[in-house]
């Protein structure tokens, strides 16, 4: 049987009679007309007034943006946002794009123009977060659980904060969007650090899909100090057609969206399987975000079962943190003795490395089918290695040492959760 897994991969060859089953996030239809999605839910905020209302006497305009490792429709929203701010009487020169980088590197003009859409940013002052540079971030103290809170002065100088995001589940916070777009997307090494370092001491299982979690709490706290007033978080197929737009207050808007994305976001198999192949895409620029995809797989692969993770990583492993090669993915106790030792100081790399090391080190034998990382590198990192999708395949049937093992295939496995039977 042939399985095309993404239009950058061949098609994969699998027995019919081992094949459990090919799962993605489930087929919703999409709206026929996007714009009126947006316009419909800033007209109609949860828990907040209007946004023309709250840029009425603004002078000082911040709205948040993710990047390119992200699929939100920047492009749909932002257009939309505008002529909500221009109802409220605000010029587009008190309006600034903040990109919120998180720790990944900083957006060139033509991956600007692409996202934003390059009328509007060539019109509009864009400023790209730069993680790093302590002279462009404000202290603000610590949470009352004592995270501290770092972020880029732009925002705190702001008089109006807006953020776009877009919901899907994640291992750090339970679910993207909402006020990460404030943390991590525009704060200080310490605090990205802090609540990434929080995630790692909870197993995936107990983080991946739950909106409610000590981090996500932490996110919500330095969200709200810094004064995010308002979010448009949307839910996307994976195309990135809108199946859903909800805007207003930052916690209320953000868990109406994320009811949805669980339910568009799972699928059900009806088994774990002895081999899981797990296409990363879109999430597949590199290591750091590829292994998102293997969380999802972790959920469908009986522990001691087999992961060939399908990602392209054209830049590489994770260039903003070199500890990620240079230590490889590794059990998190380890993880643990070599922070606490001092060796690995970057927490937000500590607790990458932890994340991966769960499903790589502990969970599954772990395959990697990567453009952009070569057989050396991966070796660094804890995987096996193939050049391709079918040979990677292979290696996991080598692995498994099965006759007649059992498969999952995963589309687009970075933004969706599995759930096994009933549960």
């Amino acid at each position: 049987m042939r399985i095309q897994l993404g239009s950058d991969t061949p098609p994969l060859e699998v027995e019919e009679r081992e094949l459990i089953g090919v799962f993605q996030p489930p087929k919703v239809q999409a709206a026929a007309d996007q714009g009126a999605m947006v316009r419909q839910a800033l007209a109609s905020p949860i828990g907040s007034e209007r946004l023309a209302d709250l840029a009425r006497g603004k002078k000082r305009i911040v709205i948040l943006c993710d990047d390119n490792t992200r699929s939100t429709r920047v492009d749909l929203l932002l257009p939309e946002v505008l002529k909500e701010l221009a109802l409220g009487g605000a010029k587009e020169e008190q309006i600034t794009i903040l990109l919120a980088l998180g720790t990944h590197r900083a957006m060139t003009q033509s991956e600007i123009d692409e996202r934003l859409g390059r009328e509007v940013a060539r019109r509009l002052r864009v400023v790209n977060h730069d993680w790093k540079n302590r002279s462009a971030l404000a202290d603000l103290g610590r949470t009352e659980h004592d995270t501290p809170i770092e972020v880029n002065r732009l925002a705190l100088e702001a008089d109006l904060l807006i953020g776009l995001g877009h919901v899907v589940p994640h291992r750090v916070a339970g679910y993207s969007a909402g006020g990460k777009i404030v943390q991590p997307g525009i704060s200080g090494e310490a605090t990205t650090g802090c609540t990434h370092w929080l995630s790692a001491q909870y197993s995936l299982f107990d983080m991946l899909g739950r909106c409610e979690n000590p981090v996500r709490a932490e996110i919500d706290a330095v969200a709200e100090r810094v004064g995010l007033a308002f979010i448009v978080n949307t839910i996307q197929d994976a195309q990135g057609h809108l199946l859903g737009v909800f805007a207003g207050h930052p916690v209320r808007a953000h868990r109406a969206a994320a009811r949805l994305a669980e339910t568009v976001s799972t699928a059900t198999a009806p088994a774990l399987a002895d081999i899981v192949v797990a296409h990363a895409w879109p999430a597949d620029l590199d290591m750091w975000q590829a292994v998102k995809a293997l969380f999802t797989a972790a959920q469908a692969v009986k522990r001691g079962g087999v992961i060939v993770l399908v990602a392209a990583c054209r830049e590489g492993v994770a260039y903003q943190h070199p500890e990620v090669l240079r230590f490889g993915y590794r059990p998190v106790a380890e993880v643990r003795a070599l922070q606490a030792a001092g060796q690995i100081a970057d927490l937000s790399a500590a607790a990458h490395l932890a994340h991966g090391g769960e499903v790589v080190a502990e969970w599954a034998r772990c395959v990697l089918v990567s453009e952009g990382i070569g057989e050396a590198d991966a070796r660094r990192l804890g995987f096996s290695w193939a050049a391709s999708v079918q040979d990677g395949f292979a290696v996991a049937r080598r692995l498994a040492d099965r006759s007649s093992p059992t498969v999952v295939i995963l589309k687009n496995a970075s933004e969706m959760m599995i759930r096994i039977g009933g549960a």
